[in-house]
């Protein structure tokens, strides 16, 4: 079967000097992808974009080129994660992988106990990503050992808040949850 392209990113930068009242953007590049890229994080020189087939690009912001590509993912619907030469990758298989960052190979890799689309968050060295199946994790940022999980009761797919000590994962149903880390 033969797909057609029917995604893409499109990177715009401000205009300097444009009219006033005229569209303050140009359109610096476009780079098609096979699906939607629907999980999209902005570093300083590169763009990740996870695309909901399962993979995984690094572009170039100055041009949009290629710097690498990784498959081999679930369908992957919530924002990708930087932190410290890092991005987070959290499909909806369970599967949980920290690739480097300029490169793209892989760190660690972590199971998590069900599926769902999974929001990502780092702070004071950990992830913690919330689940559709109710589960909310706290991932070592160094080795993807796991600190601790709860049981929510409740599917938290967006990504948690993380602040001073408290985490803040939002459930489907509309509750807000606070947890003491």
């Amino acid at each position: 079967m033969i797909r057609g392209l029917c995604g893409a990113v499109f990177f715009l930068m401000s205009g300097v000097g444009a009219a006033q009242g005229s569209f303050p953007y140009t359109l610096q590049w476009k780079h098609f992808t096979r699906t939607p890229a629907t999980a999209l994080a902005l570093g300083d020189s590169l763009i990740y974009a996870g695309e909901g087939e399962g993979l995984v690009s690094a572009l170039r912001q100055q041009d949009g080129a290629r710097v690498w590509q990784r498959p081999g993912y679930g369908p992957l619907r919530r924002p990708l994660v930087l932190a410290g030469g890092q991005v987070l990758v959290a499909d909806a298989w369970g599967r949980v992988e920290v690739l480097e960052a300029s490169a793209g190979a892989p760190l660690w890799s972590a199971q998590r106990q069900g599926w769902g689309e999974a929001g990502s968050v780092v702070e004071v060295g950990h992830f913690f990503l919330g689940s559709a199946d109710g589960w909310l994790y706290a991932l070592a940022a160094v080795d993807g050992n796991e600190a601790w999980r709860l049981y929510t009761g409740d599917s938290l797919p967006s990504s948690p808040w993380a602040s001073e000590g408290q985490l803040s994962p939002a459930a489907r149903s509309g509750q807000l949850r606070q947890v003491d880390r």
